[in-house]
């Protein structure tokens, strides 16, 4: 097994990826996301306004959520 240093720097210099289960243990070392390891801020999910519209959608009942639906494809 390679020494940690050597194989970290394999990893950022391309040399050798890491497995699911090293970047899973990495981000559970740093106590990050796997998703920050691997994308930057703007590169993964929606915006912050667009993500907080989904929470608040996620909370109607069935009847509103149906009724947002329906208003989603009008705009379509």
């Amino acid at each position: 097994m390679l020494p940690i240093r050597t194989q970290i720097k394999r990893y950022e210099t391309g040399g050798s990826q890491p497995s699911l289960d090293v970047l899973k243990k990495i981000a559970i070392a740093l106590n990050i996301s796997a998703d920050a390891l691997l994308f930057d801020k703007d590169e993964r999910g929606p915006d912050d306004e667009l993500r907080l519209q989904f929470e608040t959608v996620s909370q109607f009942n069935e009847q509103e959520k149906l009724i947002a639906q329906e208003v989603l494809r009008l705009d379509s």
